[in-house]
C-alpha cells in the first residue's frame, strides 16, 4: 500500500514511477480532480456529507504515517553513516597530524645530531690546523 490510494487513476496510470517530478505527484495525489481528498474537500463544501468508501481516508492515513516512519528511518541512517564519516575524517586527521608532527621531531632530532657531528669535526680540523708539525708527529 502506497501513497497512490489517493488518487487511485494516479496508480492506473504509472504513479510516482520516476516520470512525474515530486510537485506534480503530489498535486496528482492531493489536488486532481478525481483525487480522494479533493473529493472529499468538494462534497463538504457543497454541505454534503463526504461518501467515503471502505476507510480510504484511514487506509491513506495509515500509509502516510507508514511512508512517514520509513522516511524518518532512512533519514537516521543516513544521519548515523554522515556522523561516521565526520568521525573518520577526524581519525584521519588526528593520525596524519601526529604522523607530521613525529616526522617534524625525528628530522629535527637528526639535524640536531648532523649539527653537533659537523662542530665537532671543524673543532678536530681546527685543533689539528693550529699544531706544529712536532705536535702533530708526537
Amino acid at each position: 500500500v502506497d501513497l497512490s490510494m489517493l488518487n487511485k487513476a494516479f496508480s492506473q496510470n504509472g504513479g510516482l514511477d520516476g516520470s512525474v517530478d515530486l510537485d506534480t505527484a503530489i498535486v496528482q495525489l492531493t489536488s486532481a480532480e478525481d483525487s480522494l481528498l479533493q473529493r472529499f474537500v468538494e462534497s463538504l463544501g457543497r454541505g454534503e456529507r463526504p461518501k467515503v468508501e471502505d476507510g480510504e481516508l484511514l487506509a491513506a492515513s495509515q500509509a502516510m504515517t507508514n511512508q512517514r516512519i520509513g522516511f524518518g528511518a532512512n533519514q537516521s541512517r543516513v544521519e548515523r553513516a554522515r556522523q561516521q564519516a565526520e568521525d573518520v575524517a577526524v581519525s584521519v586527521q588526528t593520525s596524519l597530524s601526529t604522523e607530521v608532527d613525529t616526522d617534524y621531531a625525528n628530522s629535527s632530532m637528526e639535524v640536531q645530531k648532523a649539527k653537533a657531528l659537523l662542530e665537532a669535526a671543524q673543532t678536530i680540523t681546527a685543533t689539528i690546523g693550529s699544531m706544529n708539525l712536532f705536535q702533530k708527529l708526537g
